[in-house]
């Protein structure tokens, strides 16, 4: 019989996410990408899980 099965916890964490692109890695003083949005997806159902943006310093953080 076919079937599924997608395990699920309800462990939290918090996710740093750093943006640089070939110019900021390759720039002086490697500089990272400020005012990027980064969106975080389901990888099974490609729901939107949280958005936000990249702060001036080209960080992105996502707490619990």
């Amino acid at each position: 019989m076919p079937f599924e099965f997608r395990y699920v916890t309800d462990g939290k964490g918090d996710l740093w996410v750093v943006t640089e692109d070939e110019y900021t890695y390759y720039a002086e003083g490697s500089p990272r990408v400020a005012g990027a949005t980064v969106v975080v997806r389901d990888a099974y159902t490609d729901e939107v899980v949280v958005t936000g943006s990249t702060d001036s310093g080209g960080t992105a953080k996502f707490t619990a």
